[in-house]
């Protein structure tokens, strides 16, 4: 699964869950108009029959009156073709001592539209705290969260484990994962951030390397360590 956009039409079916794409020259994703990628997106879900659809909140998130209002737009248009979907709220400042409660008000909004919410952090946030706020679904970078995070009640969350690292260096150890993970079976598996930000072949090459991983894991779960 994707957590932020990616950088080109031909990658936004690529994922389990299709994601809104973010085309150089589009403008920043849910800030003032909508990107030109988006009449396309829709009428490709459509074409599809797709059940779900993914759009992304780029962070800072907390506060951001235009945010919530294209967001929840997002949602109703999508919802309106039969297409459930999955907001991924990036707020980065989690990581740097600020409270989960300033994206409170957007996941509420969201919900209340019908809409699955996410929330992603790329760096070492306040996990207890992230996680005590019930969001769907939190995103982080596995190699510096996996413990601290699957130390923690985790309710009715879904992790989006972030395996694939989408800046240098060390690979996450799959029996590493596996054990961390051993207390719950709501995980899904995804880059360590978004690829928006990247070329066509980076983020090609990413999402290759996840799909390495994910049939690592299945066969790991399967036999065991070996």
């Amino acid at each position: 699964m994707g957590i932020g956009g990616v950088p080109s039409r031909e990658l936004a079916f690529e994922f389990d869950v299709p994601t809104l794409p973010e085309l150089v020259g589009d403008g920043e994703t849910l800030r003032g108009l909508r990107p030109a990628s988006w009449p396309w997106f829709v009428e490709q879900l459509r074409v599809r029959r797709a059940k779900f659809a993914k759009v992304q909140v780029p962070g800072p998130a907390s506060g951001q009156r235009d945010a919530t209002e294209q967001a929840l737009g997002y949602v109703k248009a999508l919802k309106a073709i039969n297409v459930e979907v999955l907001v991924f709220i990036d707020e980065p400042m989690l990581a740097a001592g600020a409270s989960v409660e300033g994206v409170l008000p957007l996941r509420d909004a969201l919900r209340d539209v019908g809409a699955i919410v996410g929330l992603h952090c790329c760096g070492d946030a306040d996990w207890a705290h992230v996680l005590a706020a019930d969001f769907d679904i939190v995103s982080f970078d596995a190699r510096l969260s996996l413990h601290a995070v699957t130390q923690e009640r985790l309710g009715d969350t879904w992790l989006a484990v972030g395996v694939v690292p989408t800046s240098p260096g060390p690979k996450v150890d799959v029996d590493a994962l596996l054990t961390a993970a051993s207390g719950t079976d709501r995980v899904l598996l995804s880059p360590a951030c978004g690829l928006g930000g990247f070329d066509a072949l980076t983020a090609r090459a990413v999402l290759g390397e996840l799909r390495r991983v994910q049939s690592l894991v299945r066969e790991r779960s399967a036999h065991g360590p070996g």
